[in-house]
């Protein structure tokens, strides 16, 4: 009940925000994104209220010797992944065309990070059930990415420039949320589990993730 009882509430403000935004007058284009200061580096820039630091890590084709070395990988890859999606959003803000722009963004959701979401679905969050009985933190985490899907979903057809913006946003902002939550309550607690292989929980989700665009 506590996740569905919070599922609610994600939702509520989200489409509290969609709502807000849907009625401000037209020639009201502040972007929500955060400008970008002239040479700061990429990893570092805070757009659309991403807040990690920068991943600075590689580990492709590191041997991978701990769970502390695994979880940070695996945080590393959701700083990627919110960096990019909102590199995406503030050049969809920015452009006249705006068109094109929502295309980028709608397919870099679409091969990158809806199947990292399924994936995750299909490895991580079961190793979180079994090891930590972290039931009502999968089912938020569920909800979210249903959530996500949906917002992709009407992203893909939004018809003009305000919707697309708005909704682009939102699904930054979410998932930003989705994965602190992830990182703190999901990868954090695993990655202190003495009798689990994180580094197999990583190794079926690259498995998982084969076809996908990788960040």
């Amino acid at each position: 009940m506590r996740s569905e009882t919070r599922g609610a509430r994600v939702l509520k403000a989200i489409e509290a925000g969609v709502a807000a935004a849907a009625v401000a007058p037209a020639d009201a284009r502040t972007p929500s994104v955060t400008p970008v200061t002239a040479g700061t580096p990429r990893s570092t820039q805070n757009v659309v209220g991403w807040r990690c630091a920068s991943p600075g890590l590689d580990l492709k084709g590191v041997s991978i010797v701990s769970n502390d070395k695994v979880a940070n990988e695996m945080r590393a890859r959701h700083a990627l992944l919110g960096l990019e999606l909102n590199r995406l959003t503030r050049a969809l803000w920015e452009t006249a065309q705006w068109q094109a722009a929502r295309d980028r963004v709608v397919t870099y959701l679409t091969e990158t990070v809806l199947p990292h979401l399924q994936a995750d679905e299909t490895t991580v969050y079961p190793a979180s059930r079994a090891s930590l009985s972290g039931e009502s933190v999968v089912q938020s985490m569920l909800l979210e990415n249903d959530l996500i899907r949906k917002r992709a979903a009407q992203l893909t057809a939004a018809n003009d420039w305000r919707a697309a913006t708005v909704l682009a946003s939102r699904i930054c902002q979410l998932f930003e949320l989705h994965a602190i939550e992830e990182n703190r309550f999901v990868i954090a607690a695993l990655g202190a589990k003495g009798n689990v292989d994180l580094a197999g929980v990583v190794e079926a989700e690259r498995d998982a993730l084969v076809g996908a665009v990788l960040p």
